[in-house]
């Protein structure tokens, strides 16, 4: 019987080179992140006018309560005063596919009146003409994190 250590050795190499390809951040990503950024601090501050520049024109959201709104609708709403403040974004994820990229982050919050806010949202961003616009964004309001635990005295 014949064994041959050179398949064991190139699919290790194979392997290798694939996990190094998937690690490898794809080109648009910190451009992504930028964008997302603008995207999210835009609602603390009302900033239509940057909305406007971020979506496209067939633009759609899904809002937390499940309605469905255009981008009309979208900017008159981003145009009303938040009243929101302690902003904080995390556990962003960016997944580039091309033209097209998939893109998530949790916001937490608190309204005007002090309610706290955790929101998860979705948002596909396509690459066109060389400029990043968002298509679709959804919007899923998410559990509040637990209490931080008690430090001993």
């Amino acid at each position: 019987m014949k064994t041959s250590t050179g398949r064991p050795a190139a699919l290790f190499l194979f392997l290798a080179l694939c996990a190094t390809a998937l690690a490898q951040p794809k080109s648009g990503e910190p451009e992504l992140a930028r964008l997302n950024e603008a995207f999210a601090r835009a609602f603390v501050a009302s900033d239509a006018a940057v909305y406007s520049a971020l979506l496209a024109g067939d633009f759609q959201a899904v809002l937390a309560d499940g309605r469905r709104i255009n981008r009309e609708e979208f900017l008159l709403q981003a145009a009303s005063p938040s009243g929101a403040s302690g902003f904080r974004l995390g556990e962003l994820s960016v997944r580039q596919y091309g033209e097209t990229a998939v893109m998530g982050a949790l916001a937490d919050y608190l309204k005007g009146d002090g309610t706290p806010v955790r929101t998860r949202y979705t948002g596909v961003w396509v690459k066109s003409g060389g400029r990043w616009r968002m298509v679709s964004v959804q919007f899923t309001r998410a559990p509040a994190p637990p209490p931080a635990p008690a430090r001993p005295r």
